[in-house]
């Protein structure tokens, strides 16, 4: 497969153009990856490059040209792109993710990126798979939110509440209350006005449940 298309109006002509404009990029595409270890790239075409290869299901072109613009000066995006194909791969625990997240947020240090929040994120996304499935217990999955809301809840409200708000949830489908409503309190104090009284009505739905056990 070099392309996917559909219906495209202006008649035959038309249609034929672009189906040889596809082939043409398909196969400048192919020649860049034949010089791959004839020529350096930079950053920006290994990033096209990388975006194409994903557009045709290459995933180990796609692959390659990570490991490579990891040292290339858009270092940044392809360490983010390795650590969720890593993470994606359920390879959250190996020495290489954890090498590369070191790698990742050593390029953020003060989060100005959010590259923190995307860690976060993405870990939690990944252990929340082995909560489900009773390898890890609700504390270790909401482990990476938490960090983050400590470390940046102050430069970071705007997400800060919003992840308050899931480990609540996390911590409320586990039936632990009490923390549970912990972070569902930390959401509403810090949560825009608009957002609040709604905020408010789940922290009383979870202390009525206090109540009702003890």
């Amino acid at each position: 497969m070099i392309g996917t298309t559909g219906y495209r109006s202006g008649g035959g002509q038309k249609y034929a153009q672009h189906l040889i404009k596809m082939v043409q990029e398909f196969t400048a595409y192919k020649q860049k990856m034949r010089r791959l270890a004839l020529r350096e790239y930079s950053g920006k075409e290994l990033k096209r490059l990388y975006q194409k290869a994903h557009e045709l299901g290459l995933e180990e072109d796609a692959d390659k040209l990570v490991l490579i613009g990891m040292n290339s000066e858009l270092s940044h995006f392809f360490l983010a792109e390795r650590y969720r194909t890593l993470i994606k791969n359920g390879n959250i625990h190996s020495e290489e993710a954890a090498a590369v997240k070191q790698r990742l947020l050593a390029s953020d240090p003060h989060n100005e990126h959010l590259t923190h929040y995307q860690v976060a994120v993405a870990e939690f996304e990944s252990l929340s798979g082995e909560l489900e499935s009773k390898k890890i217990n609700a504390d270790a999955a909401v482990l990476p939110l938490v960090n983050y809301v400590n470390e940046f809840q102050l430069d970071d409200t705007d997400n800060a509440w919003k992840l308050n708000m899931v480990i609540s949830q996390v911590y409320l489908d586990e039936n632990q209350l009490e923390n549970a409503l912990k972070y569902a309190q930390n959401a509403q104090a810090s949560a825009p006005p608009s957002i609040k009284k709604e905020i408010s009505q789940a922290v009383n739905k979870i202390q009525t449940q206090i109540e009702e056990v003890n």
